[in-house]
């Protein structure tokens, strides 16, 4: 079977109903973000989908990014993360 069979497989079939997580491989870097509290909210498990159900997303004052994201950012940036809906200052951890 040749790949786009198999994506277009997966995006017919699997991809509407397989919920969503995230996972961070290879070298990661901390991201200080000031002012903002530990805590857990819910987000949606697929972003199209909400009867598949939700997961918890932590959010606090240290994140950690892959290195490959985090050369694209520049300290006093503004980012959005994903399921945060904010925008945060960065500062990197020394």
């Amino acid at each position: 079977m040749e790949w786009d069979k198999i994506w277009a497989f997966n995006k017919k079939v699997i991809d509407r109903i397989a919920p969503r997580y995230t996972a961070l491989e290879g070298d990661l870097v901390p991201v200080n973000l000031p002012g903002v509290e530990e805590v857990a909210t819910q987000a949606p498990k697929h972003p199209k989908d909400a009867s598949i159900g939700a997961k918890s997303v932590w959010q606090g004052p240290k994140v950690l990014i892959e290195s490959v994201d985090a050369k694209e950012l520049k300290e006093g940036q503004n980012a959005t993360f994903i399921n945060w809906g904010i925008g945060c200052m960065l500062l990197w951890q020394k």
